[in-house]
This record gives structure tokens, C-alpha cells and sequence, in this order.
């Protein structure tokens, strides 16, 4: 697509994401779908180069139509909001490099820091499952974890090896 908007076919054209996330209000899906949804949909769209996600409707109303907002009516957070603020506090000054090999369903998507620190954020869309992934700079001293909420685990890690326990909620691995 990039090729077809670009007249000489090699200059790079930026594209911007819209319309990012679906409705919660009036029949909609539930806040923490709409969560995992938007926070995995600005991940895909740094992954594939597009700077910029527009959010056609910042604060939520009450039809449908107007559902589709990071805060309620009162200015107050939704699920949504919280899971765009931890991404971009686990992901600040980091660039996605790679999408590493697991299943197909599955994203493990390898970030980079000029100081050469990496962290993953992985999901699937599948069905929730135990995987592992080979670390990319052989054995590490310590792997932790955030989920998209906020939430800190603790992971176990055989010397280049990684097990993770994915689901449809992006985590955050911290490598070091």
C-alpha cells in the first residue's frame, strides 16, 4: 500500500491508524475487551510504522456510537485508557525490532532501547496458552513482567529459554 501511494515506489509513505478500538456502551463489549483490543491494535500499528493512531471519539457517550471513548462522560478512566498509559510508560524510548517466531496466532514482538535493553510484549488471539521463546541474547540474570493493567509478575527462565503464558491481555517482559 505504502508502494502504491508512493509515486517513485521508494520513498517510504507514512500511514496513520483511525477509528481505534470498539464500543463498550449500549450493548457493546466489555471494558477490558475494548482494552486488549486498542492497546493490541496501537502495538500492531508501531510494529508496521504508523506513528500516529487517531481515536475518533477521546471521551465515551451514551449511544453506541459514542462508546467508543477512552473515558467516560466524567472525564473518568476507562480499562482502555490505563492499558494506553502503561504501553507507553513500559515502551517509552524502545522501538519494535522484530516479531519473534511463535504461533501463528501469537505476537511476541522484540523491542529495543539504544542503551541495548529489550523487553517483549507479547499476546495471542488464540485460545490461551503456555509457549516459549528462545532469548534472542543467550542467558539473562532477572525476567519480570507488567501486564497491559498494571499488574507486576515474576517469570521463570531456563538459561536462553522463556515460558510464557499467553492470552488475549498484551504483557510486558522486562529482560535483563
Amino acid at each position: 500500500m505504502r508502494n502504491r501511494w508512493s509515486r517513485s515506489g521508494k520513498r517510504r509513505v507514512g500511514l496513520v491508524g483511525e477509528e481505534a478500538g470498539p464500543a463498550t456502551a449500549a450493548g457493546g463489549i466489555s471494558g477490558r475487551l475494548q482494552a486488549d483490543y486498542f492497546v493490541r491494535q496501537q502495538l500492531i500499528n508501531l510494529w508496521q510504522g504508523m506513528p500516529l493512531t487517531l481515536s475518533g471519539n477521546w471521551r465515551e457517550g451514551e449511544d453506541r456510537e459514542a462508546g467508543y471513548g477512552l473515558v467516560r462522560p466524567n472525564l473518568a478512566p476507562k480499562m482502555a485508557y490505563v492499558g494506553a498509559q502503561i504501553l507507553h510508560r513500559e515502551l517509552a524510548g524502545y522501538r519494535i525490532l522484530r516479531r519473534m517466531e511463535t504461533g501463528e496466532a501469537d505476537y511476541v514482538l522484540m523491542c529495543v532501547n539504544p542503551e541495548g535493553g529489550f523487553k517483549l510484549a507479547a499476546w495471542t488471539t488464540g485460545a490461551p496458552h503456555l509457549t516459549t521463546v528462545e532469548l534472542p541474547y543467550g542467558a539473562v540474570a532477572s525476567v519480570t513482567g507488567v501486564t497491559a493493567y498494571g499488574r507486576t509478575f515474576k517469570l521463570q527462565n531456563e538459561s536462553t529459554k522463556l515460558k510464557l503464558e499467553l492470552g488475549g491481555t498484551v504483557q510486558y517482559v522486562n529482560i535483563r
